[in-house]
């Protein structure tokens, strides 16, 4: 899309209002939503100055709700964790996706991390998503910085009840 970043924003927009309303439809079409969120780039990349692409780090956003979603099938859940894990390693920039968007995903993902509940590959999804976030600290309820993170895999490799595959990932 060769656009201004002013026409690309609205148009992006667009398209995620459009896939969150498509994400009440079949499987299908739930799994191509959440795939074209995950492609949509605010700047192209340009290999003759050796800059990756800037992805849409808003769609996030729709992300955060997915998997936190318990009606959404569990493969629907599985892949937007492996999407969020995308957008925060491979966005372009250090400040794309923004501090904000990376402490709410780990606000979001620690608990679901911790929750052991799901499909073994679902969980390793989950752990890899909040690896991904890469802040040392995030801030907790009382606004305190805890590593929060840390602690939460820390809990999945002591976990005897968690899969060799899950720990091993933590």
């Amino acid at each position: 899309l060769e656009a201004t970043p002013a026409a690309r924003d609205v148009a992006f927009k667009a398209i995620a209002a459009e896939a969150e309303r498509l994400l009440a439809g079949n499987l299908t079409v739930r799994l191509q939503a959440l795939i074209l969120l995950s492609e949509l780039e605010t700047v192209a990349a340009n290999p003759a100055k050796n800059a990756p692409a800037v992805l849409y780090a808003d769609a996030l956003n729709i992300y955060f709700k997915v998997i936190n979603d318990s009606k959404q099938p569990e493969a629907v859940r599985l892949l937007t964790a492996s999407l969020t894990e995308k957008l925060l390693k491979e966005s372009g920039l250090a400040t794309n996706p923004p501090a904000k968007l990376r402490i709410e995903a780990g606000k979001v993902l620690a608990p679901l991390v911790a929750k052991n509940d799901g499909n073994e590959w679902y969980q390793k999804a989950l752990v890899t998503a909040l690896q991904a976030v890469n802040l040392p600290t995030i801030p907790d309820a009382s606004n305190v910085q805890q590593p929060i993170i840390a602690n939460t895999l820390h809990k999945v490799i002591a976990d005897p009840m968690r899969t060799y595959m899950v720990r091993s990932k933590a």
